[in-house]
């Protein structure tokens, strides 16, 4: 029973960490394609680096500026997919801290 549930959370995670991967990875395609003015300034042309864009006040404005409706779009998608694999992550802790918790009693 343990086993079903352990492959089920795993391929549950896995399946949440790619959706939001390719999430940001098509957000950060569409700043590149349809706001290229943007793309320059932010400064990213190496891609592993991209995720790190953030991290800096002035290049999260840089990127609250776009209106392009495809990229606000995308925005949107990148958003609520990382907010259903946090939730997903907390969800399973608490689970797992409360199963635990009654099972040493």
């Amino acid at each position: 029973m343990t086993t079903w549930i352990i492959v089920v959370v795993a391929v549950s995670w896995a399946s949440l960490m790619i959706r939001s991967s390719l999430a940001e990875w098509r957000y950060y395609r569409s700043i590149q394609t349809n706001a290229p003015e943007i793309w320059n300034q932010l400064g990213t042309k190496y891609y592993p680096w991209i995720p790190f864009v953030l991290i800096t006040k002035a290049r999260k404005q840089l990127l609250e500026k776009i209106d392009t409706p495809e990229v606000v779009a995308k925005a949107r998608m990148y958003q609520r997919a990382g907010r259903q694999f946090i939730a997903f992550v907390m969800a399973v802790i608490l689970v797992a801290v409360g199963y635990f918790s009654l099972a040493s009693f």
